[in-house]
């Protein structure tokens, strides 16, 4: 008993000794104080509390946005607005009929079932899209529906077309990047207090995805889920944009006391200290000279360069080349030019097309423009990239080429087919005739040589019935 004691007791003061020698996590000074990117802010800092533990945390929160929240504050977080109550945001919600809603930890609504556009939205246009519906059992209908008539679809979806760029055409295209606006504003799914779409989850994005599946039908879902997810990134984008343009102030603090009602203040916090940052600054004004450099806007308006591409080419039958896809999309309803350069521009354009010898990757655009940066090509649309596109082409116009003589050559078979035909009928015909004459002339004779047998056969039996002597009667 008195050994197991003794090595109790050594075992105590071992452990006693170790921890002595240890290093001791002192607290640095407020001076000197770092913070993790995972957790930039202080554990007791309110405003970040609730989402310390957050998975998402070293999304929204860096020691940037941090220093800036500090300063805007100006040491004093008592001068920052209250968070307005839950209940003021709920009596701001009008929620349509049949529309399943539940709340976030930030009170702001959240579409479980996705059968109406999101609180925040616009009302939606009731502008008609002419497309294909399939419901579950694959009937499909013919139908004029609106953006907003998509959201109460059930157990039904929209077949969206594409085009061999992999673009959405027709109605269906249009119909598609009209919607995706209106689930940017989902901010459940899609938060502002991103400032890349890069950096946002990939489980967002997948959260985005299902809901769009849910409306639309594609033929490849895994090949156009990267087209799709693009285009809603860049809806996001005009979406921050907007609420920056309507809702800036002089100063961080003014701006976040103008946040709309159905916006989370957590979000709208650490949206407007990004843009209060001098990284965004200079991005505006990077922004700003791209814009002024911009010298021949489009006509086209909200319609894409692929649907007006494939318009063009439903009414020829013949797919538009870059060079017309720039007069057409550069010219008003009335017939004129946009502007004059454009007018220049399009002259060049049509000279260089009226050459022969022209190959894709030295096309008219090119030559007037110069080469194609990376990641996209002009008069095309999102999407393709250049090397991709070209070789494409390249391989098109070949193929385009072999049809162009095929069809020569199957027109002239055919024409020798039919000459042949023409000649075969007219031989059949005129020995049709001759049979019939040679059958009938086979027939009279045979019917002269028949009468003239029974007329011997006659005269043959005529004095045998008068010679013959009658007979006696007894």
């Amino acid at each position: 008993m008195n050994q197991r004691k003794r090595t109790k007791l050594t075992m105590i003061m071992l452990s006693r000794d170790i921890a002595t020698k240890l290093p001791t996590s002192e607290e640095p000074d407020s001076s000197e104080k770092r913070y993790d990117s995972a957790l930039p802010c202080p554990k007791n800092d309110p405003y970040v509390a609730k989402t310390a533990n957050s998975s998402d945390a070293d999304e929204h929160y860096s020691p940037t946005k941090y220093m800036v929240y500090t300063k805007a504050c100006e040491g004093n977080r008592s001068s920052l607005p209250p968070s307005p109550p839950k209940a003021e945001i709920s009596n701001s919600v009008h929620l349509s009929p049949g529309l399943k809603m539940s709340r976030t930890d930030s009170g702001m609504p959240q579409n479980e079932d996705f059968f109406a556009p999101p609180p925040l939205g616009p009302k939606l246009a009731g502008g008609k899209w002419k497309v294909h519906v399939i419901d579950d059992d694959g009937k499909i209908t013919e139908e004029n529906i609106t953006g907003k008539q998509v959201w109460g679809m059930q157990k039904r979806r929209v077949i969206v077309e594409f085009n061999r760029n992999g673009q959405p055409i027709k109605d269906s295209g249009g119909l598609l990047g009209s919607w995706l606006g209106s689930l940017s504003y989902d901010l459940n799914i899609l938060p502002i207090n991103y400032t890349d779409w890069r950096k946002v989850p990939e489980y967002r994005k997948e959260m985005a995805w299902t809901v769009i599946q849910k409306k639309f039908l594609f033929d490849d879902p895994t090949k156009r889920r990267k087209y799709v997810i693009s285009t809603l990134g860049s809806r996001c984008k005009d979406l921050k944009q907007r609420f920056w343009k309507l809702h800036k102030r002089n100063t961080p603090v003014e701006t976040i006391e103008a946040r709309p009602a159905l916006i989370p203040e957590d979000q709208w916090r650490d949206f407007v200290h990004t843009q209060f940052t001098d990284k965004a600054k200079k991005a505006r004004e990077r922004n700003k000279v791209s814009r002024s450099n911009l010298k021949i806007p489009h006509t086209l308006g909200k319609k894409s360069i692929a649907r007006r591409s494939d318009e063009m080419e439903r009414e020829s039958g013949v797919e538009p080349t870059r060079g017309e896809m720039f007069i057409a999309s550069r010219t008003r309803s009335d017939g004129s030019m946009i502007c004059e350069e454009a007018r220049l521009c399009a002259d060049q354009i049509k000279d260089i097309m009226n050459l022969p010898g022209q190959t894709s990757s030295s096309d008219a655009v090119t030559q007037v423009f110069g080469p194609e940066h990376s990641g996209r090509v002009r008069c095309v649309g999102r999407g393709p990239a250049p090397t991709k596109y070209f070789s494409s082409l390249d391989s098109t116009m070949s193929y385009n080429v072999e049809i162009v003589e095929m069809k020569s050559t199957i027109k002239n078979l055919a024409d020798k087919v039919e000459i042949i035909a023409s000649a075969l009928h007219k031989a059949l015909t005129c020995n049709r005739f001759q049979v019939n004459d040679t059958s009938e002339t086979d027939e009279n004779i045979r019917h002269i040589r028949k009468q003239a047998t029974n007329k011997r056969k006659h005269q043959d039996l005529s004095p045998v019935v008068q010679t013959t002597p009658r007979a006696k009667v007894r």
